[in-house]
This record gives C-alpha cells, structure tokens and sequence, in this order.
C-alpha cells in the first residue's frame, strides 16, 4: 500500500502498508505509522481500515484515508490518498 499526499507545498509518496490474504480467504494489513515514533500495526481484521484497502467499502463518518494514516491534525489543506500495488 503506497500513501501518496500533496499539499500546497510539497508532495510525497511513502509505502506505508502491506494488505495480505490468508490462506483461508480473510483479508489482514500490516499499517506503518509515525505516530508515535515509527511503529508497525498488525492489524488481522481490518475494520475501519478496510477503506485502506477497499475502496469500495461504505465510508463511515469521520474516517477518511487522511485520518487513518494519520494527517487528521493537519491544519493544512492536504490531499492524502492510496494506491495498492501487487507483489
């Protein structure tokens, strides 16, 4: 999962996550945060995360991609999106 933000200005791309499928079929996300200081999530069920790795999933109020990667305390005006990538 790759993070991919811009605001006025700057702009950056960081790997922030791997999302993996267990052998029976359920979904799990492994979340790199800077907050507090560079640690790993383990995250096997997704929950509001899910909107990381689906973008399908119905948005739930008061969680965007913005918050759930941490930006949320931002006070600029910052666009933060994802993009998911094979291996």
């Amino acid at each position: 999962m790759r993070e991919h933000g811009r605001g006025a200005d700057a702009a950056w791309t960081a790997d922030r996550g791997l999302a993996l499928t267990a052998a029976d079929g359920t979904e799990c996300l492994v979340l790199a945060v800077s907050e507090p200081a560079e640690v790993a999530l383990f995250l096997p069920l997704p929950g509001l995360y899910r909107a990381l790795i689906d973008g399908s999933t119905a948005p739930q109020p008061g969680v965007t991609v913005r918050d759930l990667l941490g930006h949320a305390e931002r006070e600029d005006d910052v666009n933060v999106t994802v993009t998911l990538h094979p291996l």
